[in-house]
């Protein structure tokens, strides 16, 4: 057979360096146009891009030939330095990792579903809780040390699962 058949959906989720609130919502809206733009020219087909004011969720189908961690590393790095011309902003940065979960199709309407609220989920429970709660849901460990959004410390792990 001499073709490649794939369907690699993921969950990603990456915080500002130290979770500083980075842009209003309409700077925001432009910047997830723009990361969608880098994933759908490299690494796949980005299908909801949403978050708040200190972090992202991307929910992408990734090309069978790309390792995730080099898609994050290109999109995040991007769209810093695109937020930084567009925006003039100094003070803004993505953290150094990111969390990541696989995603079954029969999920994947669900998870958008989640993406795509995010604003109304925060209206509950902030970043630190939601992300706790989508590693135990998602069987990831947490380290002694590991807290993702902390200044060096990140929170990189893939598991089987929905939200």
């Amino acid at each position: 057979m001499p073709q490649t058949y794939s369907n690699i959906l993921l969950h990603v989720v990456f915080s500002t360096k130290q979770r500083i609130p980075f842009a209003e919502h309409s700077q925001r809206q432009r910047l997830y146009q723009y990361m969608a733009a880098i994933i759908k020219d490299r690494f796949g087909f980005p299908l909801i891009i949403n978050g708040c004011d200190e972090h992202v969720h991307v929910l992408l189908n990734l090309r069978p030939t790309i390792a995730i961690s080099d898609a994050m590393r290109v999109v995040k790095a991007c769209s810093s330095k695109w937020f930084h011309e567009t925006f003039r902003r100094v003070p803004f940065g993505w953290q150094d990792g990111f969390s990541v979960f696989s995603v079954s199709e029969s999920n994947r309407q669900q998870v958008a579903d989640y993406i795509r609220d995010q604003e109304e989920h925060h209206k509950k429970m902030d970043f630190q809780r939601e992300l706790v709660l989508l590693l135990k849901r998602n069987a990831v460990q947490l380290g002694e040390r590991d807290f993702p959004g902390d200044e060096g410390g990140t929170q990189e792990g893939a598991a089987p699962a929905g939200a």
